[in-house]
Order: C-alpha cells, then structure tokens, then sequence
C-alpha cells in the first residue's frame, strides 16, 4: 500500500506534471508526499571551456546561475505548500545542497515511490528529453520510479509490459503492492516472435493481477518488431494513465537500463512509465 512518496521538485515542464500526478498519487491513496529541493552547484556551475582570462567571468555567471536557482528554489516549495494544503494532501518539503542523486537515495529510504519528472535537472542546464540525473537514478534508484513526460494527462487504462522476466515480473508485484492501479482497468501488453508463448504470458500476467483484485486483458502481439514501437503506439490507443515496466528483460528489456527499449520509451511515451528492476 502506497503511504510515502518522494516528489523531485522542480519547475522543468516534465516537473511540473510530475508533481500533479504525484499530488494526485497522494490523495487517492491517502498517502504523505515529500517535495525534495536541491541546490547542486556541481552541475549549475558546471565546467565548460572558457577562453583565456575568462576566469572571472565564469565566477561570475556561476555566482549568478546559483543565486537564480536559489531564487526558484523558494517559490517553488512556497507554491508546492500551498498546493498540497489546497488538496487536502500531508505534504512536507525538504531543502538541501549537494550532489542531487545523493540526496534522492538518501530521502528515498522512508519513502515507497520516487516521481520524477524526465527532464529534470535541479535548475542545471538541460540535457535532452531525459535528463542526466534520470539515467542516474534508473540505474541505481533504490525505490520503484516513476518517470513522467511533459504534456497534458492522460486517464485511460494502465499498460503492463509483460515479457515474463524477473524484471517485468518485480515491476507488476510492486505495482499490485503499491496499489497504483486503483480502479483503473490493466492491458497486459504480452509481445512475443512466438504466438502461444505470448499468450501464455498474458494470461498468467492476468491470474497475477486478478489475485490482487486487479481487473486486467491481454493484448498479445505475435512479432518481431521493436518492443517499444508497439508499447508507444498501444499507450497512444489506451491514452495509458502508466505504462509498467521492469528495468530490462527479453527482446530489449534485458539490456542494460538505458538499452533500446527502455531508451526509447524514455524519451518517446506521453505515459508515465513506472519503472522498477
């Protein structure tokens, strides 16, 4: 059961939806939620090459970028207080500076649920879609992640991406745990070169949920095309609330956190990903 999550505070447009879907989180389930804001000049005043005798100018800039994002820092948690007091919510901030991976492990170990948004950076420069302290955490984040993308919500069933790997099978335990799923129906995306084997998944993916009061279908796709084109384009069709996953697994899953399917999706999804290995 969902009791504790940790939001990573930020005004990134990712960030921003992060925190409704985790203030939503948070009153469904009545659960406490955490906004966590952190000042890493490590990576606001990050090196890049200046020209000679450029020395003093980037102290200065640095000086600058760090005093903006302290700035922010406190309309942030201002604004973050006031939104949970106006939706009933037990929320709490906490501030702290250093290395900002560091200080999501550390706040995570009372925590069941980190909500991150895709791009964000703790008022660092930008790095992509995904940001680099995203990839971090994906590959050492001690709590089931979610992983939310800019954009406008999205309320239709809640996609599991089964392949029958101790990942995929991690990710949905923790999933029917945390009771995430709520009243919303499950489609068990069961994708396999193999028909039968694909349908077998699906169907013992189902007698998982349905033990957990979860009402769920299977969508078994019999190919040998990219996991994460169909899991985007299935999510599309579904308007997904979520898209579950393990962190690796067959056909993809199994590489390495940042390998082509998890990769993909990262970047990609409109859906939130829930991610857990």
């Amino acid at each position: 059961m969902l009791k504790q999550i940790l939001l990573g505070l930020d005004d990134t447009p990712a960030s921003i939806r992060a925190k409704e879907i985790a203030l939503s989180l948070a009153k469904a389930h009545g659960a406490g939620i955490t906004g966590l804001a952190v000042i890493d000049e490590a990576r606001i005043a990050a090196p890049e090459p200046i020209p000679m005798g450029g020395d003093s100018y980037k102290q200065h800039k640095d000086k600058a970028l760090v005093g903006r994002a302290r700035d922010r820092l406190v309309e942030l948690t201002q604004r973050f207080a006031h939104e949970c007091h106006a939706q009933q919510v037990n929320g709490d901030t906490v501030v702290t500076e250093g290395d900002a991976i560091a200080a999501i492990v550390a706040a995570s170990d009372i925590h069941d649920l980190i909500v991150m948004g895709r791009d964000a950076t703790f008022h660092a420069q930008p790095h992509g879609k995904v940001s680099q302290i995203v990839e971090q955490l994906l590959s050492q984040n001690p709590r089931p992640l979610i992983v939310v993308p800019e954009g406008t919500e999205t309320a239709g069933r809640v996609l599991v991406a089964y392949d029958g790997s101790v990942a995929a099978m991690r990710a949905l335990q923790m999933f029917c745990l945390l009771g995430i799923a709520g009243k919303n129906e499950v489609t068990v995306a069961s994708i396999h070169a193999q028909r039968t084997t694909a349908e077998e998944l699906g169907r013992r993916a189902v007698q998982y949920l349905g033990a957990h009061a979860v009402g769920a279908q299977t969508r078994v796709v019999e190919t040998d095309a990219e996991p994460a084109d169909i899991l985007i384009e299935l999510a599309s069709d579904l308007d997904a609330r979520f898209i579950v996953m393990g962190a690796y697994g067959r056909r993809g899953w199994r590489e390495y956190i940042l390998g082509s399917t998890t990769d993909k999706l990262l970047g990609a999804s409109r859906s939130p990903l829930f991610i857990h290995h």
